[in-house]
């Protein structure tokens, strides 16, 4: 709780396709001082395996800066962002894409983009093994017209990496697959497995971002995960239909809650009947500080009362019916056993307080 209350530290991410190796040099040489450390300005702790840099300085100091180190800092930010080697990104946001691994040739679906940072990370990784022209391609998808207006012109900052990226306008849980030849043809076909690796960063009531907005503390409510729960099981399931077998999916939100985290996770398993399995990521990315995912949780209602059961609350004459629907069976926790068997402990839970980053829920599954 002391680690939610202070300022989240800022963090950025430098390009890692090939042929932006040497703007990216440029600018670590242009930086070097700066990232030293000097004056006000704390030195940067290099993260290595996102190609990252940490400083312990909230983004709000940085841009209330008149002058100063800390002023030239948010100058050369934003600098090379416009340059398209530099992108602001929160650490944990950065895991789903480094799990999946990205190659040249992979599809790649990113189906809830906007913003647009792992749409661009996975762009980068698209580019990063020195082919010049993959044959790989990401599709970004958003729900939202004006959100992925705002994730094109974020994306156009890569220059040519774009010419690999299309953006779509679908709704996550609807979102069609990939034709195979062109569609116009007649007797043209549709592939639903079709993508190699998708990201699945789900709307989510973000209690995980409180260091990043403060305002969560204010207006949350157990009413945003049982909300969200069917809509986040909806885009996982359609995440996994679009998959390929043998691909690889990362599920994740910015939220603790396990309501829409393994309580989905464990949905989406049982009714996938086999299809899908946890990744075990215990050596991957290993620098990077943990916990393990839940077997277990509570589940409770807006007044916080505690049920262990669905079908105790679907009696209760206590709730309301019309409250008592929004609580479905899956949001409670399996059986020991079943918990068990479907490996829930493989799922990781980035927790504030030991990386010094926000809350974050990631799992990595393979078809």
């Amino acid at each position: 709780v002391r680690t939610l209350h202070r300022p989240l530290p800022t963090t950025f991410r430098l390009s890692t396709a090939s042929h932006d190796a040497s703007t990216v040099a440029e600018a670590l040489a242009d930086g070097a001082a700066l990232l030293r450390g000097a004056g006000a300005l704390p030195a940067a702790e290099e993260l290595r395996w996102c190609s990252s840099y940490q400083v312990a300085l909230s983004k709000e100091a940085l841009k209330a800066a008149p002058f100063g180190e800390l002023a030239q800092m948010q100058r050369w930010l934003a600098k090379y962002a416009a340059l398209g080697v530099l992108t602001r990104q929160a650490i944990e946001s950065m895991v789903p894409v480094a799990l999946l691994k990205v190659e040249p040739h992979h599809r790649v679906l990113d189906l809830c983009a906007s913003p647009g940072s792992k749409t661009t990370q996975a762009l980068e990784a698209l580019h990063a093994h020195g082919e010049s022209a993959p044959s790989g391609i990401v599709v970004a998808n958003d729900v939202s017209p004006l959100r992925g207006q705002m994730l094109s012109r974020r994306c156009a900052a890569l220059g040519e990496m774009c010419s690999r990226l299309l953006v779509t306008c679908h709704a996550a849980q609807k979102m069609p697959p990939l034709p195979l030849g062109d569609p116009r043809e007649a007797g043209g076909r549709y592939l639903d497995g079709c993508f190699d690796r998708i990201i699945c960063d789900v709307p989510c009531s973000g209690d995980g971002t409180a260091r990043k907005n403060p305002s969560v503390w204010h207006r949350w409510t157990q009413g945003f995960a049982t909300s969200l729960h069917p809509l986040q099981l909806q885009i996982a399931m359609r995440g996994a239909a679009l998959l390929a077998p043998g691909g690889l999916l990362c599920y994740s939100t910015c939220s603790l809650n396990p309501l829409e985290n393994e309580a989905v996770v464990a949905e989406l398993l049982t009714r996938c009947g086999g299809a899908l399995e946890i990744v075990d990521s215990s050596a991957a990315l290993p620098e990077l500080r943990r916990a393990d995912g839940l077997h277990t949780w509570t589940v409770m209602d807006d007044d916080l009362t505690k049920w262990s059961t669905h079908a105790d609350l679907a009696a209760s004459s206590d709730v309301p019916a019309n409250v008592r629907r929004r609580w479905l069976p899956s949001m409670w926790p399996p059986p020991p056993a079943t918990a068990a068997a479907l490996k829930l402990e493989r799922c990781l839970r980035l927790l504030p307080h030991l990386a010094d980053m926000g809350g974050f829920f990631v799992v990595l599954l393979r078809k």
